[in-house]
């Protein structure tokens, strides 16, 4: 819990996380190789489909680091937007991910309901944290 001030919960998004997890493995070496250095891993969620993985850290400050060094860095090809997250996202945020864009996608037409049946496949489909 607590603020994205004292928080050690990371979450990068980049397109190139999608064609990294598609290799079992390599999204994991990545991130010994680029996060492991600021702090221990001490889980993990990796959300391939969505292009992020959540990262947390041994520490606010390991994970305060790596998100500014991270921001803005190349992972494959393109840029890795990080972010410090106040929680990790377990299923319940995800719920609330859902409620979100079914909050945005105005109307309810075809378009929110394949949104939505995307998302919840998705949701149902995502691997537990990794501890």
């Amino acid at each position: 819990g607590g603020g994205a001030g004292s928080s050690r919960h990371l979450l990068l998004e980049c397109p190139d996380i999608s064609l990294l997890a598609a290799t079992p493995g390599m999204m994991e070496a990545w991130m010994r190789e680029h996060v492991n250095r600021f702090g221990a891993i001490s889980s993990y969620r990796l959300l391939g489909s969505y292009g992020s993985v959540a990262v947390s850290l041994e520490s606010p400050h390991a994970a305060a680091s790596a998100a500014h060094a991270l921001d803005g860095a190349t992972m494959l090809l393109r840029p890795v937007s990080a972010t410090l997250l106040s929680d990790f996202p377990d299923d319940e945020h995800l719920q609330s991910a859902g409620q979100a864009l079914a909050m945005r996608t105005v109307g309810g037409g075809p378009a929110y309901l394949e949104a939505m049946g995307a998302l919840w496949r998705e949701l149902r489909e995502l691997p537990p944290p990794v501890r």
